[in-house]
């Protein structure tokens, strides 16, 4: 199929962007067994730690001395690195159903799925661990989502997350169970991949033409991927409405003050270099309104950046 046609236009498709714009898609097709492997190269993460560091510390804040909970830890390695810290803690959580819900081969539904994902998990952590031998006593690691988690041990300094914060699909809870986690001063910094952006649609929901898993609703997305991708259609379609939200920054900003929160910066750099000017003409003229059509708060912006830079400090 060369196109795709909705109520109101038809759109030509390119069988190659999807490549372009996530190159290595194919490796979220694969059966999770045998592709979940812990890394064991910490390079690879710790510019973003240090990036991480100096961006707090533009606001008076530090990972030195503060009691951490990263949201969406994933395999731990981040943690890890952030243990380091002189006189800071870290407690990592995640949600095993995340995994499940974008492997072909794992079903939410199956205790056996779920449990393997958590036992592979636990033993990528371990692994990792035996790599950072003066963090043993200061990295726990607990299933949890945000929405649902309480602090065991009082309350944390620090919140922070990479990558994850377009997928907590109840934001505003997300963000009311963040607010007490943590006292009136504390800070919280997350760097985000926004659904709205050029590439937003991850692996599985980046459609063949520009900006369409932000164009067409719901119903258009499902009908495209069954029509399309039917291989595909267990997750893709599970991703696109169990692991996204739909979040523009205005969105994050009203969130984020709703629960208590001081938004001390919200922003992101764009992905298109010196093509930005151009970039976001055609943006405003050509994809804009097309998403306004679905999804009226998402401004030039949302659609500018892949990464956004939101820190928040607790009222």
């Amino acid at each position: 199929m060369t196109e795709f046609a909705t109520k109101d236009k038809t759109y030509a498709l390119d069988n190659g962007l999807r490549n372009r714009i996530k190159p290595g898609w194919q490796e979220m097709l694969k059966p999770a067994k045998g592709r979940l492997k812990a890394p064991l190269d910490p390079a690879g993460f710790v510019p973003a730690v240090m990036q991480a560091e100096t961006d707090l510390f533009e606001f008076k804040g530090t990972m030195v001395n503060k009691r951490i909970l990263e949201i969406g830890c994933n395999e731990g390695m981040r943690c890890q690195i952030m243990g380091k810290y002189e006189g800071a803690t870290v407690h990592g959580i995640d949600v095993d159903e995340y995994t499940v819900n974008q492997s072909p081969d794992l079903n939410c539904w199956n205790p056996v799925d779920v449990d393997y994902v958590n036992e592979t998990f636990h033993t990528m952590r371990t692994k990792i661990a035996k790599l950072f031998p003066l963090t043993k006593d200061k990295v726990t690691f607990e299933t949890s989502d945000i929405v649902n988690y309480t602090p065991k041990n009082g309350q944390h300094d620090l919140i922070i997350s990479w990558d994850t914060l377009e997928h907590l699909t109840d934001l505003p809870s997300a963000f009311n169970t963040m607010a007490k986690c943590l006292s009136s001063g504390d800070l919280s910094y997350h760097e985000y991949n926004p659904f709205f952006s050029i590439n937003g649609g991850h692996s599985l929901c980046t459609l063949d033409f520009l900006y369409g898993h932000a164009i067409l609703d719901k119903g258009d997305f499902e009908r495209y991927i069954r029509e399309i991708r039917p291989y595909e259609e267990k997750v893709d379609i599970y991703f696109y409405n169990k692991c996204l939200n739909r979040a523009s920054m205005s969105d994050v900003r009203k969130g984020a003050e709703d629960a208590g929160f001081k938004v001390l910066h919200l922003d992101g750099v764009s992905s298109f270099g010196e093509r930005t000017q151009s970039w976001t003409k055609r943006i405003k003229e050509e994809f804009l309104p097309e998403v306004n059509k679905v999804y009226p708060t998402v401004e030039v912006k949302d659609m500018l950046c892949n990464s956004v830079q939101l820190i928040l400090e607790k009222t």
